[in-house]
């Protein structure tokens, strides 16, 4: 192995050249923070080493340098210790190169160990091979909840000013610039989104003697959007609807994570809906409310990130029920001669006419079928309701249809018959017809016109009847008046006694003649009485009979009528 003396002297050498840091023949560079390609010029002289004063110190001085150090193209010159001062001799001051010279001491100035300088003026140098890879960080660390400010830092080791600071993402044309004037620039996304969600990257670059020179990029950084949604709130419209209504649900939320998606959904089944919005709510159309449909909703919001769903709590629970019994159907009435009539109301229908009972319902379903409801029975069609209506018809009105009639309306839905609620009555009253009164009034006057005739015929007749009594008393007061009459009266031949005459005049005044001693019969227009003798026939009889019967032996005339030919 090594003797004592040679491992001291090794481990002076490995020291001196860990304290020395980087050099290169008789320069180095030195400092806090330095690098092979930056830092604070040192150079050797006499086997010591000293710095440089930064008098007159500029960037063909630091191309020297840099081209003696073999760390490509001079980058800046900086002075007043940029990296810190050193400490020994200062040997060099107002150094002038022209930027050609293969080494700083080919260089003019004062000479070595001249100067008027102090080490807070110490002169430093960074090359172009001097760029190395910056550091990134974020600013909040860990996940970034969507819409938050987020800040990313890119820093470099080197002592450079007036740097660019790049910012990019990894797969992505995302890209920011930024200049700083420290080693360090700092990049702010104020609202972040699920945009945001992905790794980047850093560098930084510096141009000198017209070129550009880049750093190497830095580690990557992930950042990683989340968020968190508060729970929706669902509503329904209208509150209470019926059947084959439109219904509308409306899924609303309160975040910044705008044009997510949102979910209806039914409890128990598969019933689901989705609707993309720009906006914090949406709506839901549902346009023919079925009982399909009956149960209880809930919805959700949900957004897309780049690695995963994030997805809301459920809405409070909405439970509908599909009303059909709400439904009211409406009644009208129409018959010979009149207008359309609505219900409720009464409505009159002369008996014998027709008439037609319509029912209708605003409903968007043509499935159901109507009731027509009478006071006392109920009728029903047998088709299914054409445009939500139907039609009963009454040929001939009568007595029987008076009374309230109203409509009901009747639907299965989902194997299930719901009948609605009975619409407003309209109430039939059926009258007589006015040309049987009027034909009854007329027969009356006729049969009464009549009447009055055959009374007037009757008046007369009975005045004639009385002439004629007339007449044959006066006969009979002239055959007594002329004592023995030689004319009798006797019926013609071969024609017939009329029936006996009673003078209802002479009864009221007390005048009975009797059976027997009824002078007077009945007269007749178409009878005539004549005259004739009986004296031959009388003679026959006998004279004697005439002296004897002197009371019954007076002359007198019978009574006769004869029928005229």
């Amino acid at each position: 192995m090594f003797s004592k003396k040679q491992s001291n002297s090794y481990v002076l050498t490995l020291v001196s050249c860990l304290f020395s840091s980087f050099a290169s023949g008789q320069i180095r560079l030195a400092g806090s923070g330095s690098t092979r390609c930056s830092g604070r010029v040192e150079i050797q002289h006499n086997g010591v080493w000293g710095t440089v004063c930064h008098d007159s110190w500029d960037l063909n001085d630091a191309k020297v340098v840099c081209r003696q150090l073999s760390c490509g193209t001079a980058l800046h010159a900086a002075k007043s210790a940029l990296f810190g001062q050193g400490s020994g001799t200062i040997w060099l001051d107002d150094v002038a190169c022209l930027g050609i010279e293969s080494s700083l001491t080919e260089c003019d100035h004062r000479g070595y160990g001249t100067h008027n300088c102090n080490h807070g003026e110490d002169a430093s140098v960074i090359c172009s091979e001097s760029l190395v890879k910056p550091s990134i960080s974020m600013d909040p660390t860990g996940e970034v909840s969507w819409g938050r400010e987020l800040r990313i830092t890119c820093s470099t080791a080197a002592e450079l000013l007036g740097e660019t600071f790049l910012l990019q993402k990894i797969s992505d044309s995302f890209r920011q610039i930024q200049v700083s004037a420290t080693r360090a620039a700092t990049f702010t996304i104020s609202k972040v989104n699920f945009d945001h969600d992905g790794s980047y990257q850093c560098q930084y670059e510096k141009t000198a003697s017209g070129q550009t020179f880049t750093s190497p990029l830095s580690d990557p950084l992930n950042i990683t959007v989340t968020v968190n949604f508060l729970k929706p709130r669902l509503s329904v419209s209208p509150a209470v609807f019926s059947w084959g209504e439109e219904v509308v649900f409306t899924c609303s939320i309160q975040t910044q994570a705008l044009g997510g998606t949102f979910i209806l959904t039914k409890t128990g089944s598969s019933f689901m809906k989705t609707q993309r919005s720009s906006q914090n709510s949406a709506n839901f159309l549902i346009s023919k409310a079925d009982t399909d449909h009956d149960g209880s909703y809930q919805c959700q919001y949900q957004m897309k990130g780049a690695h995963q769903n994030f997805t809301s709590p459920f809405s409070n629970s909405v439970t509908v029920s599909v009303n059909v019994s709400s439904l009211v159907p409406k009644i009208s009435l129409s018959s010979h001669g009149a207008e359309l009539f609505w219900g409720p109301g009464e409505v009159e229908i002369t008996r014998g006419h027709s008439f037609i009972v319509t029912c209708s319902i605003n409903s968007k379903s043509l499935q159901g079928r109507f009731f027509l409801k009478f006071s006392s029975y109920i009728m029903t069609t047998n088709t299914p309701a054409v445009n939500n209506s139907a039609s009963f018809t009454f040929p001939v009105a009568e007595f029987e249809h008076q009374g309230d009639l109203s409509c009901v309306y009747e639907v299965t839905l989902s194997g299930r018959t719901v009948t609605s609620a009975e619409s407003a009555p309209i109430t039939v009253v059926v009258k007589q017809s006015l040309l049987p009164m009027i034909s009854a009034a007329f027969g009356g006057i006729l049969l009464l016109l009549l009447f009055i005739v055959f009374l007037a015929c009757l008046v007369h007749r009975r005045r004639k009847h009385k002439d004629s009594v007339v007449l044959f008393q006066t006969q009979r007061f002239t055959r007594e008046n002329c004592g023995n009459c030689d004319h009798q009266y006797e019926n013609l031949p071969e024609q017939p006694f009329p029936s006996k005459l009673t003078n209802k005049a002479d009864k009221e005044k007390g005048n009975d003649y009797g059976d027997e001693e009824n002078l007077y019969e009945e007269f007749s227009p178409p009878y005539a009485m004549e005259c004739v003798s009986a004296k031959s026939e009388r003679q026959e009889e006998g004279k004697e009979k005439d002296n004897t019967e002197t009371s019954d032996d007076k002359n007198y005339c019978n009574n006769v009528t004869l029928r005229v030919q």
